[in-house]
């Protein structure tokens, strides 16, 4: 070979080295970058570079073949020296145009917030699932919300729809609140609509509960009828047969839970509030003892009362000529009238007593002595019949 053959050779060999000086690249198409066709063992060809196979997902590696420039979508952005997936870098970013700014979620279950960073719907909206915006909820996490198209918000059911426990949407209910309501369609209908003073029931003909215990459930036909329909008197009762409490305090429940008149069973009572205590006695010519909670007769306090205001108190006394009414108590008519036998109930004397008579005249006193009034006379029936004279 001659010299200048030899020469042409070394200048063409040493123009291929320049075009492939990555030392990488196995074989090039030009001097220019990206430009290598081929790499060596242990890189991979990415955009005309060489990169480390070490290196997944990367475009390009033109400033070293161990560090990426580029990823190969924008669902992979540069973490340090190679390429993470969006989503291993912000939670639920889907793609993204670098390690910390996302430009689309994984799903509707989150949205895109102004710090170009995923959040979930659940976030800023209780109970949310899916969402369209941040304030903008289309899903809910559970049957038991739904998203109120006046607030976009998620809200209960029960606050959608009266007596609605689960629902698919705002409007419709799938499931009513236990015993409350009856499902009508896609709409919660209280017992109540169907049976009267029914709060519970199974059915629209079957109430398992009334509204208080003035009712309570007809057997024959499961609805609710007025405790008294049963029991007489009853104003409150927990079943047919048993009373709580009767219509007023003329009445006790008594031992088999029935209504019994005070009356009945306590001597003189009007009111009761057991079968053994007496609040009020029928009238006036009995007393309540409050130390026995019985009705007594007014004279068990006050001797020869007929009636009275209470036990220190009489205000009628027993009908008899020598009783009349003193100072709250009933006494012989000698008591406020000395030496009468008999007298009014105005306090007026009727007869004297023994030597004794009758003083018409008298402003302070309607008796005097018979000697008074007739010379001798020891005893008189009055003033001018002298009928017992004394000696001599």
């Amino acid at each position: 070979m001659g010299l200048c053959h030899l020469l042409f050779f070394i200048h063409l060999l040493t123009i291929a080295v320049q075009v492939c000086n990555d030392t990488n690249c196995a074989t090039c198409s030009s001097t220019g970058p990206y430009s290598c066709q081929t790499c060596s063992g242990g890189f991979n060809l990415a955009n005309g570079t060489c990169c480390s196979t070490t290196l997944s997902n990367c475009a390009s590696c033109l400033s070293s073949p161990t560090t990426c420039d580029s990823c190969t979508n924008n669902s992979y952005a540069i973490y340090g020296t190679a390429c993470s997936t969006c989503t291993s870098l912000m939670t639920g970013c889907s793609t993204c145009t670098s390690s910390s700014s996302c430009s689309s979620c994984v799903s509707n279950q989150y949205f895109l917030n102004t710090s170009s960073l995923c959040e979930a719907c659940s976030s800023p909206m209780d109970g949310c699932l899916t969402c369209s915006a941040q304030n903008v909820c289309t899903g809910c996490a559970n049957n038991s919300i739904a998203v109120d198209p006046s607030t976009n918000q998620c809200a209960s059911c029960s606050s959608l729809m009266a007596g609605c426990s689960t629902c698919s949407t705002s409007t419709a209910c799938t499931l009513c609140t236990t015993n409350t309501y009856l499902l009508n369609g896609t709409q919660c209908t209280p017992c109540s609509n169907y049976i009267s003073n029914c709060a519970n029931c199974s059915s629209s003909t079957v109430c398992t509960a009334c509204v208080n215990e003035t009712f309570t459930i007809d057997p024959n036909t499961s609805q609710c009828a007025l405790c008294e329909t049963f029991l007489e008197y009853c104003d409150n009762c927990s079943s047919p047969t048993v009373c709580n409490s009767c219509m007023n305090s003329s009445f006790f429940v008594n031992a088999t839970n029935q209504c019994d008149f005070c009356t009945s069973a306590l001597y003189g009572c009007r009111r009761c509030s057991a079968s053994n205590k007496c609040t009020r006695c029928i009238n006036s010519s009995y007393v309540l003892n409050t130390t026995s909670d019985q009705c007594v007769d007014c004279d068990a306090f006050l001797a020869n009362c007929m009636f009275c205001r209470n036990s220190n108190t009489c205000t009628t006394c027993i009908t008899s000529p020598n009783i009349v009414l003193s100072n709250r108590a009933c006494v012989n008519c000698s008591v406020p009238i000395p030496n009468c036998l008999n007298c009014t109930r105005d306090n007026v004397c009727t007869v004297c007593s023994k030597y004794y008579a009758l003083n018409v005249k008298s402003s302070s006193t309607n008796w005097m002595l018979c000697g008074s009034a007739m010379a001798g006379c020891i005893d008189c029936s009055s003033k001018t019949v002298c009928t017992y004279c004394g000696s001599g």
